[in-house]
């Protein structure tokens, strides 16, 4: 019986997930809730996750990327450099990625992200560049920051913790850093051949 609760549980959960009426955040803690009420997890179990390192970090995480947003420091940085970008579409394309990657690597990517759109969108209409072809490169060079350092992604973190987990040692601050610039340097790359090529020819 238990067990057909749980599916039950999952099937209701991904509807609800799907529909989106409700909030994410709001759904998971019905879902724990629905799974402590039915048995098939323990108290213990239900909590025992918020005590995860892990847990702690990205919630810190967030909650410095928040006041970066909101104290306009990464506005600032970027509007210092900007005048150094020139007006090539290769210029403004390496200065939304770098700039982008380094703040993923340190703060939460989806933030990153946000903060930089506004930012891309006065740029590109500034020298004349359609948004289309920055905005998209901008989603993966979050993505290339956030490998290059232990904290810049979630899977980086939940990995370390494995390895301490189970007695292993676990990664430092740069360990991702040495391949991920190999990633980065060539993602980057592509980003340009696609930018000049796909993304200038249809809209995103």
């Amino acid at each position: 019986m238990e067990s057909f609760l749980t599916i039950a549980i999952l099937l209701i959960s991904l509807v609800l997930f799907i529909q989106n009426k409700l909030r994410v955040d709001f759904v998971a803690l019905l879902v724990l809730a629905a799974l402590m009420i039915s048995g098939a997890v323990s108290d213990t179990q239900a909590f025992s996750g918020l005590a995860n390192p892990v847990v702690v970090t990205i919630a810190c995480m967030l909650i410095l990327s928040k006041a970066l947003e909101l104290t306009g420091v990464v506005s600032y940085v970027v509007f210092k450099v900007k005048p150094f970008v020139g007006n090539s579409l290769t210029g403004v394309l390496l200065f939304t990625v770098i700039v982008c990657a380094l703040f993923s690597a340190f703060i939460n990517n989806t933030a990153a992200v946000a903060i930089m759109i506004p930012i891309v969108s006065a740029l590109t209409k500034e020298k004349g560049i359609k948004k289309e072809q920055i905005l998209m490169p901008l989603s993966f060079a979050a993505q290339f920051g956030g490998m290059c350092t232990l904290i810049g992604t979630s899977p980086n973190l939940l990995v370390n913790q494995a390895l301490l987990d189970n007695g292993l040692a676990g990664f430092n601050m740069f360990s991702f850093t040495s391949i991920a610039l190999i990633f980065f340097v060539i993602g980057t790359l592509y980003l340009i051949f696609a930018s000049k090529n796909i993304l200038s020819k249809k809209k995103t």
